[in-house]
């Protein structure tokens, strides 16, 4: 239906149809008229007969997308004068449609093949360009609610080629998506930096920084999905970079990271190592984070191989950290099981419920 309805779009462009006395009548036999047999190829022959400021101006709105505002396009446009015009014209032959008049004008690609087809007649390097020009209008005209747009950004810059940016909102992306538990599309935002920042052979060492708070930042998606075994293959397949690094902070808290996935892999003595090995980096540079969440695993750790009490002190030292750190959601919530849990194996129940309730508090406020 579509390709009958743009090839009749086409046919009254040229004035092979027009009407005439109430009626619709050819102009000439459609046996000698060439009609694209497809409906991309009818899209572009539209295109063709647009006016050249015209044409530009439904290029650049096809790279904001579908949907687009009319502010962004009038801000990246060289063609201001132009496009209130142009984009009347463009209404009139049915090729887009005011979606919205209230708060901002916005404007929709009649049909995503339309979009599609003016957007990849645009050279790549045009593309880059009017990518990157809509990535920083959106960071100017959104600065006060950023979160919003934070994928429509990352897209854009990639797109733009500023990979940097690009692996930024993705992991902002990524990031927000986990906090609202939607965790697969988190994952896909990690993977998507993770792809980008992993690929660059010239990596710079801001870049190098990147990758690692990217690592860290990934672990706990791969914890709520409990893909331990791929999370522990990352990790050990990044360990040499992170510890070449020298970067303690960092390094504190992936090797946390290692013994966390190690304990769930039933590793259960080589999991105790490298949590160890983290909390001493911790307690050298005197960093509370990285002390809390060695000691909250060390739980986890140590009751599985029966040391009870040396469980129950890395609790309390991590209760006591986590209580220091409210904000830090993640580490009450690894503390409080981690307390459960070796009550628990002990056979305290009165202790085992008082901390479960603690947690089902905590997750109802």
């Amino acid at each position: 239906p579509f390709y009958l309805e743009e090839v009749i779009n086409s046919l009254i462009e040229t004035e092979t149809l027009i009407e005439k006395e109430n009626t619709w009548v050819l102009t000439r036999p459609l046996a000698g008229i060439d009609i694209p047999s497809n409906v991309q190829g009818v899209i572009s022959a539209r295109l063709d007969r647009l006016e050249k400021e015209t044409k530009r101006i439904l290029q650049e709105a096809s790279v904001i997308g579908r949907v687009f505002l009319y502010e962004i396009l009038k801000r990246i446009t060289e063609l201001k004068e132009q496009i209130d015009h142009s984009l009347q014209g463009l209404e009139r032959l049915d090729l887009i449609r005011t979606r919205t008049l209230d708060p901002d004008l916005e404007y929709i690609f009649k049909h995503a093949l339309t979009q599609e087809v003016v957007y990849n007649g645009l050279l790549k390097k045009e593309r880059k360009v009017i990518h990157e020009k809509i990535a920083n209008v959106m960071e100017e005209l959104f600065h006060d609610r950023l979160p919003e747009f934070y994928e429509t950004l990352s897209y854009h810059y990639k797109q733009g080629q500023s990979f940097l940016k690009a692996v930024d909102y993705l992991m902002k992306a990524g990031e927000k998506c986990n906090e609202r538990y939607t965790i697969e599309e988190s994952h896909q935002y990690y993977k998507e930096a993770f792809d980008i920042l992993s690929n660059k052979t010239d990596r710079s060492k801001e870049e190098d920084s990147l990758l690692m708070d990217l690592l860290l930042q990934w672990s706990y998606v791969y914890n709520v999905r409990a893909d331990y075994g791929r999370l522990e293959e990352l990790l050990k397949r990044h360990e040499t970079f992170v510890r070449s690094a020298r970067d303690d902070e960092r390094l504190g808290m992936f090797l946390a990271w290692i013994g966390f996935s190690l304990n769930h892999r039933e590793k259960y003595l080589d999991s105790y190592r490298y949590l160890s090995h983290a909390l001493e980096i911790g307690e050298r540079i005197n960093n509370s984070k990285i002390i809390g969440y060695s000691s909250c695993w060390l739980i986890q750790t140590c009751s599985n191989l029966g040391l009870f009490d040396e469980a129950l002190a890395y609790g309390r030292r991590a209760q006591e950290i986590s209580e220091m750190m409210p904000s830090d959601r993640s580490l009450f919530q690894f503390t409080f099981f981690g307390m459960a849990l070796i009550y628990y194996y002990k056979g305290e129940k009165k202790k085992t419920a008082e901390y479960g309730r603690i947690l089902l508090d905590y997750g109802e406020k």
